[in-house]
Protein backbone atom coordinates (compact mmCIF):
# COMPACT_ATOMS: atom_id res chain seq x y z
CA UNK A 1 0.00 0.00 0.00
CA UNK A 2 2.86 2.19 1.40
CA UNK A 3 4.68 1.90 -1.66
CA UNK A 4 1.79 1.79 -4.33
CA UNK A 5 1.22 5.82 -2.91
CA UNK A 6 4.87 6.51 -3.37
CA UNK A 7 5.10 5.44 -6.25
CA UNK A 8 2.11 7.21 -7.81
CA UNK A 9 3.02 10.03 -6.36
CA UNK A 10 6.66 9.77 -7.94
CA UNK A 11 5.10 9.64 -11.62
CA UNK A 12 1.98 12.04 -11.00
CA UNK A 13 3.09 14.69 -8.55
CA UNK A 14 0.21 13.86 -6.42
CA UNK A 15 -2.23 10.92 -4.58
CA UNK A 16 -5.49 10.89 -3.44
CA UNK A 17 -8.17 10.29 -1.59
CA UNK A 18 -5.74 8.87 1.74
CA UNK A 19 -7.28 7.85 5.01
CA UNK A 20 -5.47 9.67 7.94
CA UNK A 21 -7.92 10.21 10.74
CA UNK A 22 -11.18 8.77 11.78
CA UNK A 23 -14.37 9.97 11.82
CA UNK A 24 -14.81 10.95 15.57
CA UNK A 25 -11.45 12.15 15.88
CA UNK A 26 -11.80 14.30 12.80
CA UNK A 27 -15.25 15.60 14.13
CA UNK A 28 -13.25 16.47 17.37
CA UNK A 29 -10.71 18.57 15.06
CA UNK A 30 -13.47 20.23 13.53
CA UNK A 31 -15.31 20.99 16.79
CA UNK A 32 -12.18 22.32 18.43
CA UNK A 33 -11.00 24.51 15.82
CA UNK A 34 -14.40 26.65 15.31
CA UNK A 35 -14.05 26.60 19.33
CA UNK A 36 -11.20 28.27 19.18
CA UNK A 37 -11.31 30.53 16.12
CA UNK A 38 -14.04 32.17 18.35
CA UNK A 39 -11.50 33.19 21.22
CA UNK A 40 -9.41 35.30 18.67
CA UNK A 41 -10.17 38.92 19.27
CA UNK A 42 -6.93 40.79 17.43
CA UNK A 43 -7.76 41.71 13.55
CA UNK A 44 -4.31 40.68 12.37
CA UNK A 45 -4.38 37.52 14.30
CA UNK A 46 -7.85 36.90 12.81
CA UNK A 47 -5.70 36.19 9.54
CA UNK A 48 -2.62 34.80 10.48
CA UNK A 49 -3.44 32.03 12.77
CA UNK A 50 -3.80 30.16 9.16
CA UNK A 51 -0.55 30.20 9.15
CA UNK A 52 2.06 27.76 11.41
CA UNK A 53 -1.43 27.09 12.99
CA UNK A 54 1.08 24.01 15.53
CA UNK A 55 2.59 26.91 17.00
CA UNK A 56 -0.85 28.18 18.18
CA UNK A 57 -3.22 25.09 18.52
CA UNK A 58 -2.21 22.12 20.41
CA UNK A 59 -3.87 19.71 18.73
CA UNK A 60 -2.74 20.87 15.38
CA UNK A 61 1.32 20.17 17.18
CA UNK A 62 -0.05 16.92 18.38
CA UNK A 63 -2.18 16.42 14.52
CA UNK A 64 1.99 16.73 12.67
CA UNK A 65 3.03 13.85 14.69
CA UNK A 66 0.08 11.74 13.89
CA UNK A 67 1.76 8.31 12.79
CA UNK A 68 -0.30 7.37 10.19
CA UNK A 69 0.82 10.51 7.68
CA UNK A 70 4.07 10.11 9.15
CA UNK A 71 4.75 6.40 7.82
CA UNK A 72 4.39 7.68 4.29
CA UNK A 73 6.11 10.87 4.62
CA UNK A 74 9.08 8.72 5.53
CA UNK A 75 8.81 6.32 2.80
CA UNK A 76 9.53 9.98 0.70
CA UNK A 77 11.60 11.71 2.59
CA UNK A 78 13.28 9.44 4.68
CA UNK A 79 13.53 8.67 8.52
CA UNK A 80 14.49 12.20 9.51
CA UNK A 81 11.27 14.56 9.16
CA UNK A 82 10.06 18.38 9.82
CA UNK A 83 7.06 19.96 9.71
CA UNK A 84 7.87 22.98 7.73
CA UNK A 85 4.27 24.74 7.70
CA UNK A 86 0.93 24.03 8.68
CA UNK A 87 -2.24 26.38 7.11
CA UNK A 88 -5.38 26.42 7.46
CA UNK A 89 -7.96 26.83 3.97
CA UNK A 90 -10.94 28.03 5.38
CA UNK A 91 -13.80 28.58 2.96
CA UNK A 92 -16.38 30.24 4.21
CA UNK A 93 -20.18 28.90 3.00
CA UNK A 94 -20.66 30.96 -0.07
CA UNK A 95 -17.54 32.57 -0.54
CA UNK A 96 -16.04 34.40 -3.33
CA UNK A 97 -12.69 33.44 -2.23
CA UNK A 98 -10.37 31.51 -4.19
CA UNK A 99 -6.53 29.91 -4.64
CA UNK A 100 -5.69 31.27 -7.65
CA UNK A 101 -3.45 28.26 -9.67
CA UNK A 102 0.11 28.01 -8.81
CA UNK A 103 2.94 25.91 -8.24
CA UNK A 104 5.12 26.26 -4.62
CA UNK A 105 8.15 25.22 -5.84
CA UNK A 106 8.13 29.21 -7.73
CA UNK A 107 8.09 30.98 -4.38
CA UNK A 108 9.57 28.16 -1.56
CA UNK A 109 13.15 28.42 -3.07
CA UNK A 110 14.66 24.99 -2.11
CA UNK A 111 17.53 23.41 -2.36
CA UNK A 112 15.86 19.67 -3.43
CA UNK A 113 12.50 17.71 -3.89
CA UNK A 114 12.23 16.18 -0.45
CA UNK A 115 9.50 18.10 0.47
CA UNK A 116 5.23 16.63 0.49
CA UNK A 117 2.10 18.49 1.31
CA UNK A 118 -0.39 16.60 2.84
CA UNK A 119 -4.21 18.46 2.34
CA UNK A 120 -6.27 16.82 5.21
CA UNK A 121 -9.63 17.69 4.94
CA UNK A 122 -11.66 18.75 8.17
CA UNK A 123 -15.15 18.86 6.20
CA UNK A 124 -16.44 17.52 3.20
CA UNK A 125 -14.36 18.65 -0.05
CA UNK A 126 -15.99 18.62 -3.22
CA UNK A 127 -16.52 20.33 -6.38
CA UNK A 128 -19.44 22.85 -4.85
CA UNK A 129 -17.76 24.12 -1.71
CA UNK A 130 -14.34 25.01 -3.56
CA UNK A 131 -12.05 21.67 -3.56
CA UNK A 132 -8.47 21.51 -4.63
CA UNK A 133 -7.86 21.20 -8.37
CA UNK A 134 -4.77 19.76 -9.97
CA UNK A 135 -3.58 20.37 -12.87
CA UNK A 136 -2.51 16.99 -15.25
CA UNK A 137 0.40 18.61 -17.13
CA UNK A 138 3.36 19.45 -14.87
CA UNK A 139 5.44 22.37 -16.36
CA UNK A 140 6.67 25.71 -16.23
CA UNK A 141 4.04 28.51 -15.42
CA UNK A 142 3.71 32.41 -15.95
CA UNK A 143 1.58 33.99 -13.41
CA UNK A 144 -0.63 37.14 -13.76
CA UNK A 145 -2.38 38.91 -10.77
CA UNK A 146 -6.14 38.09 -10.76
CA UNK A 147 -8.67 39.25 -8.12
CA UNK A 148 -6.17 39.50 -5.31
CA UNK A 149 -8.91 40.78 -2.63
CA UNK A 150 -10.76 37.27 -3.06
CA UNK A 151 -7.50 35.06 -4.01
CA UNK A 152 -6.58 33.02 -0.85
CA UNK A 153 -3.17 33.15 -2.27
CA UNK A 154 -0.75 36.17 0.32
CA UNK A 155 0.93 37.52 -3.18
CA UNK A 156 -2.12 37.28 -4.95
CA UNK A 157 -1.02 35.14 -8.05
CA UNK A 158 -2.24 33.38 -10.23
CA UNK A 159 -0.83 31.48 -13.11
CA UNK A 160 -1.71 31.41 -16.78
CA UNK A 161 -3.67 28.33 -18.07
CA UNK A 162 -5.26 27.50 -21.22
CA UNK A 163 -8.75 26.67 -20.62
CA UNK A 164 -8.69 23.19 -22.70
CA UNK A 165 -5.87 21.87 -20.31
CA UNK A 166 -7.12 19.13 -18.25
CA UNK A 167 -7.47 19.28 -14.66
CA UNK A 168 -8.66 16.82 -11.81
CA UNK A 169 -10.79 17.82 -8.69
CA UNK A 170 -9.75 16.12 -5.88
CA UNK A 171 -12.72 15.31 -3.85
CA UNK A 172 -12.09 14.51 -0.29
CA UNK A 173 -13.82 13.14 2.73
CA UNK A 174 -13.66 14.20 6.40
CA UNK A 175 -10.45 12.78 7.55
CA UNK A 176 -9.22 12.19 4.09
CA UNK A 177 -5.88 13.68 2.76
CA UNK A 178 -4.25 14.02 -0.72
CA UNK A 179 -0.58 14.08 -1.06
CA UNK A 180 1.24 16.21 -3.45
CA UNK A 181 5.21 17.57 -4.03
CA UNK A 182 6.03 21.08 -4.98
CA UNK A 183 5.81 21.11 -8.62
CA UNK A 184 1.91 20.34 -9.08
CA UNK A 185 0.11 22.64 -10.59
CA UNK A 186 -3.38 23.62 -7.85
CA UNK A 187 -5.84 25.70 -6.99
CA UNK A 188 -9.22 26.09 -6.16
CA UNK A 189 -12.64 27.73 -6.81
CA UNK A 190 -14.97 29.49 -4.86
CA UNK A 191 -17.56 28.15 -2.33
CA UNK A 192 -20.49 28.09 -3.50
CA UNK A 193 -22.42 25.74 -1.23
CA UNK A 194 -24.41 26.38 2.14
CA UNK A 195 -21.30 24.88 4.05
CA UNK A 196 -17.94 25.60 5.19
CA UNK A 197 -14.92 24.00 3.48
CA UNK A 198 -12.03 23.23 5.87
CA UNK A 199 -8.48 21.96 4.83
CA UNK A 200 -5.25 21.84 7.00
CA UNK A 201 -2.18 21.64 4.68
CA UNK A 202 0.76 20.08 6.80
CA UNK A 203 4.29 20.73 4.99
CA UNK A 204 7.22 18.20 5.64
CA UNK A 205 10.72 18.62 4.55
CA UNK A 206 13.74 16.96 5.20
CA UNK A 207 16.16 18.23 7.35
CA UNK A 208 19.20 18.61 4.62
CA UNK A 209 16.42 20.50 2.42
CA UNK A 210 17.70 24.15 2.74
CA UNK A 211 16.27 27.17 1.46
CA UNK A 212 16.76 30.73 0.37
CA UNK A 213 14.19 33.56 1.38
CA UNK A 214 11.55 31.53 2.96
CA UNK A 215 10.50 30.10 6.53
CA UNK A 216 13.91 29.07 8.77
CA UNK A 217 12.29 27.63 11.32
CA UNK A 218 10.72 24.30 11.68
CA UNK A 219 9.50 21.98 13.62
CA UNK A 220 11.37 18.30 14.38
CA UNK A 221 8.13 15.38 14.22
CA UNK A 222 10.71 12.52 13.36
CA UNK A 223 13.86 11.57 13.91
CA UNK A 224 17.19 13.71 13.86
CA UNK A 225 18.18 16.99 12.47
CA UNK A 226 21.96 16.51 11.86
CA UNK A 227 21.45 19.93 9.22
CA UNK A 228 20.29 22.74 11.75
CA UNK A 229 19.62 24.56 8.63
CA UNK A 230 16.17 25.56 10.48
CA UNK A 231 15.51 27.16 13.69
CA UNK A 232 13.51 24.99 16.44
CA UNK A 233 10.32 25.76 16.98
CA UNK A 234 8.52 25.56 20.66
CA UNK A 235 6.08 23.01 21.25
CA UNK A 236 3.01 24.56 22.45
CA UNK A 237 2.02 23.40 26.38
CA UNK A 238 -1.96 24.60 25.50
CA UNK A 239 -3.33 26.44 22.86
CA UNK A 240 -2.16 30.23 22.38
CA UNK A 241 0.50 29.49 24.86
CA UNK A 242 2.05 33.00 25.09
CA UNK A 243 5.66 31.61 24.15
CA UNK A 244 4.32 30.11 21.25
CA UNK A 245 2.03 33.19 20.53
CA UNK A 246 5.27 35.22 20.37
CA UNK A 247 7.78 33.51 18.14
CA UNK A 248 4.68 32.72 15.44
CA UNK A 249 4.26 36.92 15.51
CA UNK A 250 7.91 37.17 15.33
CA UNK A 251 7.21 35.28 12.07
CA UNK A 252 4.56 37.05 10.70
CA UNK A 253 6.33 40.24 10.81
CA UNK A 254 8.68 39.25 8.64
CA UNK A 255 6.07 37.20 6.17
CA UNK A 256 3.86 40.39 6.62
CA UNK A 257 6.95 42.50 5.38
CA UNK A 258 8.25 40.35 2.32
CA UNK A 259 4.84 40.02 0.74
CA UNK A 260 4.44 43.86 1.36
CA UNK A 261 7.51 44.97 -0.32
CA UNK A 262 6.55 42.54 -3.40
CA UNK A 263 3.15 44.49 -3.39
CA UNK A 264 4.60 48.04 -2.77
CA UNK A 265 7.54 47.62 -5.67
CA UNK A 266 4.77 47.58 -8.04
CA UNK A 267 3.93 50.94 -7.18
CA UNK A 268 7.70 51.91 -6.77
CA UNK A 269 7.18 51.98 -2.98
CA UNK A 270 9.50 49.36 -1.62
CA UNK A 271 10.90 50.87 1.40
CA UNK A 272 7.53 51.29 2.80
CA UNK A 273 7.62 47.52 3.92
CA UNK A 274 8.56 47.76 7.41
CA UNK A 275 5.01 49.44 8.14
CA UNK A 276 3.65 46.12 7.56
CA UNK A 277 5.67 44.35 10.96
CA UNK A 278 3.49 46.70 12.77
CA UNK A 279 0.37 44.35 14.06
CA UNK A 280 -2.36 47.37 13.51
CA UNK A 281 -0.79 48.01 10.03
CA UNK A 282 -0.82 43.94 9.08
CA UNK A 283 -4.71 44.01 10.90
CA UNK A 284 -5.70 46.95 8.62
CA UNK A 285 -4.22 45.16 5.29
CA UNK A 286 -5.83 41.90 5.85
CA UNK A 287 -8.96 43.43 6.76
CA UNK A 288 -9.28 45.69 3.98
CA UNK A 289 -7.07 44.25 0.95
CA UNK A 290 -6.73 40.58 1.49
Amino acid sequence: MKENIILKIEKTGYYYPFKALDDHDVQAFKKEYYELIKKIKSPSMEFEYKFKSHLLFKWVNNLIRNENILEIAREYLGKNILCWNSIFFHKKKKSKNFVGWHEDKTYWNLANDKILSFSLAITNSNVENGCLKILKNRRKVNYEDKDIKNNMLARGQNAIIDKNEEFEYIKLNPGECSIFKQDIIHGSDPNLSNEDRILLVIRYISPDNNTFGNHRSATLVSGKDDFNFYEKEPIPRYDFDEECVKFHQELMKKQATIFAKHKLKKIKLPFLSNIASHKLARGIYYKYFK
